[in-house]
């Protein structure tokens, strides 16, 4: 039977306490601090800012490529600026508002064309006189017995008021005083101007007989003139 050595026991023995380390105990050589010391940062601060800045693309390059693949910064403002520059509004003299572009423009004075009085573009009408207003009421029938006529289905009598409306848009109102079988009499209720309808006028190309009414070809019989009529013949008497 073999012995093992008592060297090689302790070794064994001592083996978990051979693997522990401490803090200390790790080599921290060739790792990188993880973060910059103060005044570290401040000079790498310094050193980005003095740093002169990328070129940028030419403005031919940027004509042509979305706007997506713009990229940023230089870039980006020359893309902008290459753009802009085509808007119609470099090439106007104001704004959409209508506000000269240039602050330092100053507009001329406006010419007056003519200094002399202004006419007035409002011609006034004629007024209508009252008699024409009451000679175009057009009258269909005259009840002299009930003192009334009708103008359509209208019926008016004496005392009542006609509300007339011109063709300008004015109103007259004209009050019946008196109806007879030549003619009415109507009053301006506001100006109190009085004007008759005759009714005896007669259409253009007529005029009213006087000799009574006969057909052509015919002659009036006199008053003593026997009547004619029209009787059958006796009848014949029988020989005996």
């Amino acid at each position: 039977m073999k012995t093992i050595p008592t060297l090689a026991l302790l070794a064994c023995l001592s083996l978990p306490a051979a693997r522990a380390q401490t803090a200390e105990g790790f080599d921290t050589s060739g790792m990188a601090p993880s973060a910059l010391a103060p005044a570290t940062a401040i000079a790498a601060k310094k050193d980005q800012a003095t740093a002169p800045a990328p070129a940028a693309a030419p403005a031919a390059e940027l004509k042509n490529i979305p706007s997506r693949y713009a990229g940023s910064g230089p870039e980006l403002a020359a893309y902008i600026e290459t753009y802009s520059a085509r808007l119609a509004i470099h090439k106007r003299q104001t704004d959409v508002f209508g506000r000269y572009q240039d602050p330092n423009f100053v507009a001329q004075p406006a010419k007056i064309l003519n200094s002399g009085p202004i006419k007035n573009p409002y011609v006034k009408v004629r007024e209508t006189p009252f008699p024409d207003v009451v000679a175009a009421i057009e009258v269909n029938t005259i009840d002299l017995a009930k003192q009334r006529f009708l103008v359509g289905p209208r019926e008016f009598r004496v005392g009542s008021i006609l509300n007339i409306r011109l063709p300008t848009g004015k109103g007259v109102k004209a009050q019946v005083t008196r109806v007879s079988s030549k003619s009415i009499t109507f009053r301006n209720a506001e100006t109190g101007e009085e004007a008759i309808r005759k009714m005896e006028m007669m259409p253009a190309g007529m005029i009213k007989g006087t000799g009574g009414i006969t057909a052509p070809g015919m002659q009036a019989t006199g008053a003593n003139a026997p009547l004619e009529i029209q009787i059958a013949p006796p009848a014949p008497l029988l020989a005996q």
